[in-house]
């Protein structure tokens, strides 16, 4: 009976010590945790109506002796604005060359208002890109985004097909949804509520992807004769790590 206690009790001191280790390399390297919501406000017939998504990006450095120095992971989906019977307005994740994309969106906009330190504010000894991150998790408020800074917008002819997608003019909504629709603001907060999971809901083929264009393209096309939803991911509308 003896040598089992003896057994257990080297189990249990062997994790504690695991558990020691593991929450000092977490304290030596702290995992950044930002959550925000983006919200598009946009007028239709001289009323206001909006949409909101909560989106959570996680940013830390890891010691590998090869590839990147940091790792990070991002869960959000698009914006989705009701035009009131105009149709579906969907502001997206990522364009169709990658850009504006939302996982460095609120560290961009919160360094152009100073609401987080810039790089020239980070003394020389500290991990720039942590520190920012670190500092985004604390962040309270909230910042317009400038028309440069607006992801890119789109709209589905048929929400049930992914193939009908076309880009929408920011500056001319009238173009998509009639007369008297205009994108009035987007701004972004820290927040704490729960991340959306509703998109599949109005989009109910994302459910069936993972990181594959919305249609195949042809090959050997170019990029102009491509069509959008060739060039548009299903990670341009939902990410979910």
């Amino acid at each position: 009976m003896n040598w089992l206690i003896k057994i257990m009790g080297s189990w249990v001191t062997l994790l504690v010590v695991l558990v020691a280790v593991y929450g000092l390399y977490r304290y030596m390297n702290p995992v950044a945790v930002a959550r925000f919501a983006l919200t598009v406000e946009v007028e239709v017939d001289g009323k206001l109506v909006s949409g909101t998504s909560v989106m959570e990006g996680r940013f830390w450095r890891q010691h590998a002796p090869l590839g990147t120095p940091y790792q990070s992971s991002f869960q959000g989906e698009a914006v989705v604005v009701d035009l009131a019977g105009r149709g579906l307005l969907f502001t997206l994740l990522h364009d169709e060359f990658y850009n504006a994309d939302a996982f460095m969106l609120p560290e961009r906009v919160f360094k152009r208002t100073h609401q987080i330190p810039r790089d020239q504010d980070v003394p020389v000894e500290s991990d720039t890109r942590l520190t920012q991150r670190l500092a985004l998790e604390k962040l309270t408020g909230c910042a317009d985004l400038k028309p440069e800074e607006w992801p890119l917008l789109v709209r589905f002819q048929n929400p049930l097909d992914p193939s009908t997608v076309e880009k929408v003019d920011r500056n001319n909504l009238t173009a998509s949804f009639g007369r008297r629709v205009a994108l009035s603001r987007m701004f972004i907060c820290a927040s704490e509520k729960p991340l959306n999971s509703q998109i599949s809901r109005v989009l109910p083929w994302l459910a069936k992807m993972s990181g594959q264009p919305l249609i195949k393209g042809k090959s050997g096309a170019s990029t102009i004769e491509i069509p959008l939803a060739a060039r548009l991911d299903d990670f341009a509308f939902r990410r979910t790590q």
